[in-house]
């Protein structure tokens, strides 16, 4: 089964607790009218629909959150490859990368030592940012298309 994404998958999350929600209510009104209770068990249902809810989504945005920083990761590497070959196929060197912020300073250790991975809990403006890698032209390319 393919995974959700993007918009699919907060409408995906929004019925989820919409569902959850209106079960536990219709459950608890049956309930109630059938044990002549009411409205015990209708809160008890809204209670039970609201924890699931709740649960479910903690599960539902912890994934999306662990997939989302596993694609950063994945996109920085596949940014980083297209700009060596690009580079190779020009027969220059590759440009100079910016500084790494969570490198370890010379004298003690790293600022941020939980994101030595790349694109660790990046987005991928982030990563487009720190690795240079963009959709529009570089400024040295303009100038040369200018020449």
């Amino acid at each position: 089964m393919r995974r959700l994404t993007g918009p699919m998958r907060l409408m995906a999350l929004g019925w989820y607790v919409a569902l959850c929600i209106t079960v536990g209510i219709l459950a608890g009104l049956w309930l109630d009218q059938t044990l002549n209770t009411l409205p015990l068990f209708t809160l008890v249902g809204l209670l039970l629909g609201l924890t699931a809810a709740f649960v479910g989504l903690y599960r539902m945005v912890s994934a999306a959150v662990e997939a989302d920083a596993a694609y950063t990761a994945a996109d920085a590497a596949a940014i980083a490859a297209a700009r060596a070959a690009r580079a190779a196929a020009e027969g220059g060197p590759e440009r100079e990368e910016p500084e790494d912020p969570t490198a370890a300073p010379p004298d003690g250790p790293a600022p941020d030592a939980g994101r030595q991975e790349a694109g660790a809990g990046m987005s991928a403006w982030e990563l487009e940012a720190r690795l240079g890698a963009s959709s529009e032209p570089r400024p040295e390319d303009q100038r040369e298309e200018q020449r």
